[in-house]
């Protein structure tokens, strides 16, 4: 089977799509991922190919105007003017996003694995091949269990599957009509539901993978049949990848140093973040690994030597050293938290994270979010010294990792993928 792996976003959107192509090379399929020209290493070192999005980097939501989006949890967008400013923003990024999905896709495939909220469907549908929805958050498979995260306002539960065309909504409003694109560029015509990603160009449902573990959802769920929650993807570090010396005798000294890392996006005051968790850490007399990460976090020039400063690590090989996990509440990262068996203090900054803080909370795992918003030293220290201090977080992360490690998310992802290659469209 020749798989085609459309990925865009921060590196946390990209890293279960390296995971994945790594378990199809596995299982002796070919694999073309294309992602940002930066991650090329990372995704060669899978054995797949890799295509770089060339009018794309990681770096850019540290733009000016998604960082006004996130620093406000995207409710500026209510306000008109910004809207239209985010809407030309983001439509001008898709579309350069778009062209190279389809110079990705010159080489055919068997089936092609997108993201939602792209238009990996109509490259399949040009191709005459399946696509595969690959859904990192709860935003777009219909439930009643709960509400669509990404919903703005609480509902009652008999509401709950009437909040997930939300997502779809959001998505005609800023990435808008590809109709032009669909004509010009992919020769199709037009069809009715032709931008709906979870269908199928003859009408049937689309497959959707969800990369997450079922002992981190709801209780009861009913998922429609089309809908596979597979549990994890976790990529393993590069091959040729070693840790600096200086870090492994900074984890080998007691006690066991807390992880902070609040993703790529950290408000419009990257300093004074750096002064929260520089300062809780001091207070708490506590040791930590603090990452930077690619979000401009401005750290302090004078060393302290409880605490070590990185760019990056790769969480799989680091989190089984550190004692708890304190970070922005992306799934990622939550996962590799559980599957470590570290409790975790999760600060989110928009609903997408607070999705991840709240489950992370009802499973018993962390502390109550603490919001970035009403971050403060106080809040931040509180929250870390809870986490350590009660023997019931430790335990509960024990139990879970003993039952996540009893899944293979990749596994059961590519054996999904054969099912659908072999029966085609």
């Amino acid at each position: 089977m020749k798989a085609l792996l459309l990925a865009h976003g921060t590196r946390g959107d990209v890293e279960p799509f390296v995971a994945l192509a790594r378990g199809l090379v596995g299982a002796g399929h070919e694999v073309r991922l294309a992602c940002s020209a930066e991650l090329e290493k990372t995704v060669t070192s899978t054995g797949a190919e890799h295509f770089p999005l060339q009018g794309i980097s990681t770096g850019w939501v540290t733009s000016d105007v998604f960082r006004r989006a996130y620093d406000t949890n995207y409710h500026a967008l209510w306000n008109p003017r910004f809207a239209l400013e985010f809407r030309g923003f983001y439509r001008n990024l898709i579309t350069s996003v778009l062209d190279d999905y389809l110079a990705a896709s010159d080489d055919g495939a068997d089936v092609v694995l997108h993201s939602p909220i792209q238009q990996g469907q109509q490259i399949a549908e040009r191709l005459g091949v399946p696509s595969i929805a690959v859904c990192l958050g709860p935003f777009w498979a219909p439930t009643s269990s709960f509400p669509n995260a990404g919903f703005p306002v609480r509902v009652p539960r008999r509401l709950n599957r009437a909040t997930y065309p939300w997502s779809t909504f959001l998505r005609e409003i800023f990435v808008g009509s590809t109709r032009k694109w669909r004509q010009k560029k992919l020769g199709l015509s037009w069809r009715p539901h032709y931008n709906n990603p979870l269908r199928q160009a003859d009408g049937r449902a689309t497959s959707i993978l969800q990369p997450v573990s079922r002992h981190v959802l709801p209780p009861n769920l009913d998922y429609p049949s089309w809908v596979h929650n597979t549990g994890f993807w976790s990529a393993s570090p590069p091959e040729n990848w070693d840790p600096p010396q200086r870090l492994v005798e900074f984890l080998d000294h007691d006690p066991a140093p807390i992880y902070i890392w609040f993703g790529s996006i950290v408000g419009s005051d990257p300093s004074k973040t750096a002064r929260i968790i520089v300062d809780a850490v001091k207070r708490l007399g506590v040791r930590a690994v603090v990452a930077r990460g690619g979000s401009g976090i401005a750290f302090p020039e004078e060393k302290d030597p409880s605490i070590y400063y990185v760019e990056q690590v790769p969480f799989k090989w680091l989190f089984p050293r550190v004692s708890a996990v304190v970070h922005h509440g992306g799934m990622g990262t939550a996962s590799l938290a559980l599957e470590a068996g570290r409790p975790q203090v999760v600060c989110p900054f928009v609903f997408v994270h607070r999705h991840t803080a709240e489950r992370m909370y009802e499973i018993g795992v962390s502390t109550p979010p603490v919001l970035q918003s009403k971050m403060s030293v106080d809040r931040l220290s509180k929250a870390i010294s809870e986490v350590l201090d009660r023997n019931s977080y430790a335990d509960r992360s024990a139990t879970l990792q003993k039952l996540i490690a009893e899944e293979d998310g990749i596994a059961e992802a590519v054996r999904v993928l054969e099912q659908i290659g072999e029966r085609g469209l």
